[in-house]
């Protein structure tokens, strides 16, 4: 939001690499010869992509031309606890080095890619190649949540171990303290 529309002289305008507005229309009308229907919300490119709603952003900083794509989801994933996501998210981000990268939120998860690049065609051609990256991480990520989803219904466990505290007396449990927590 913050470059919504930078102020930029005309000269830069008149360039793609200085104006913004130019790399949105860009994106959009390759989507759009795709057959992917694509829009403008709050200055970024939304589109669907197999009844996926994605998010690009387009940023410009010091020169340099930024375009992040991003999925958010909370679907399935709610009902998971918190050493389930975190295993997840790690199974994910480091099974493979890609480009894009899985994040996890306490209500869902943000599947994310971003690139720089010079021109035109530099933008469309690393355009199609992150967002690969980011439909087989996505892809991983939904397969893997259905996976817990239908482990938790049968009540199984995580790999592990689990260690009963002793039966300590008073004292020592008024001495005790917290020395590490998830």
């Amino acid at each position: 939001m913050e470059n919504l529309r930078k102020v930029n002289g005309f000269w830069k305008s008149l360039f793609f690499m200085g104006n913004i507005c130019k790399m949105r229309k860009a994106l959009m009308e390759y989507l759009h010869q795709e057959g992917i229907s694509a829009g403008m919300k709050d200055g970024d490119v939304m589109f669907e992509y197999d009844d996926l709603t994605f998010t690009a952003e387009f940023r410009l900083i010091d020169g340099y031309a930024e375009c992040t794509v991003e999925y958010y989801s909370e679907e399935g994933y709610r009902m998971l606890d918190a050493n389930q996501k975190a295993n997840i998210t790690n199974k994910i981000n480091s099974a493979e080095e890609n480009h894009a990268i899985v994040l996890s939120f306490d209500e869902g998860y943000c599947v994310k890619t971003s690139f720089y690049f010079t021109s035109r065609r530099m933008m469309l051609d690393l355009f199609c190649k992150h967002f690969e990256e980011l439909n087989v991480l996505m892809d991983d990520m939904i397969e893997n949540i259905g996976k817990c989803s239908r482990s938790r219904r049968r009540h199984s466990r995580v790999i592990g171990f689990v260690i009963e505290p002793e039966a300590e007396s008073e004292e020592q449990t008024e001495n005790a303290h917290v020395a590490a927590k998830l």
